[in-house]
């Protein structure tokens, strides 16, 4: 390391919230000389309610938060400063995005299989296809599918040197997986970008700025590939 290099921060579900989570962290405590960079997979959880009325995930957040962080404060100091009475927020990718000052290439399906199934309590989702889901079912996952896109696109506008691979496919992680490469999973679908490809291009670029962003501009399942329609 004291040579330089880069080092990038990664996980996925629960890792990939943490790598939002600590990536200004590993930049401050390494070499100036070494470069830090996130591509958190899957760690985007949206802050809603679930289709019961319920928000079980967040209030037990918000407990957790009281329990285990009473002597350690949440690394990132801006977003703790910004939310004094709602530490919470700084748990959720949705609100501490906008305080990582690192740059970041997002990995997140549009329709994230865990929040589905998790967050939103909704268990129609059978082999990644929504065929079998209600009208009520759609329009809860139509909301989360349209929170994730402005989170990614929100980020974007603060810091212009982030990277994104957002298909409208239903999946939950995929960097440790054959989609990595796979060209059955392209954004936008037939363009050739595979994740690989996106993430390639991105770290050639993401320093010059303007760079373009894979987010599906498409709902279910009109990226055919990846559909499972």
């Amino acid at each position: 390391m004291s040579k330089g290099g880069t080092v990038i921060v990664s996980g996925c579900s629960a890792g990939g919230l943490a790598a939002y989570y600590w990536v200004e962290y590993f930049r401050d405590i390494l070499p100036l000389n070494v470069q830090v960079l996130g591509v958190p997979d899957s760690g985007i959880f949206i802050d809603m309610k679930s289709i019961d009325g319920t928000e079980l995930p967040k209030l037990s957040l918000i407990e957790m938060q009281k329990l285990v962080n009473q002597e350690a404060s949440n690394p990132n100091v801006e977003c703790v400063q910004s939310n004094p009475n709602e530490l919470w927020k700084c748990f959720y990718a949705q609100y501490l995005l906008r305080y990582v000052n690192v740059p970041i290439f997002i990995v997140n399906s549009l329709y994230d299989t865990a929040s589905i199934k998790d967050l939103l309590q909704i268990s129609c989702v059978a082999r990644n296809s929504l065929s079998g889901c209600s009208q009520k079912e759609r329009k809860y996952i139509e909301e989360l599918h349209s929170s994730i896109q402005t989170v990614i696109s929100g980020r974007r506008s603060i810091f212009r040197d982030t990277g994104s691979f957002a298909p409208a496919c239903l999946e939950h992680c995929f960097l440790q997986t054959t989609y990595y490469q796979s060209t059955s999973w392209q954004v936008p679908g037939k363009s050739g970008f595979t994740i690989q490809k996106s993430l390639r291009q991105w770290l050639s670029q993401f320093n010059v700025g303007n760079l373009d962003n894979h987010i599906d501009s498409v709902d279910w399942p009109s990226n055919e590939a990846c559909s499972n329609a």
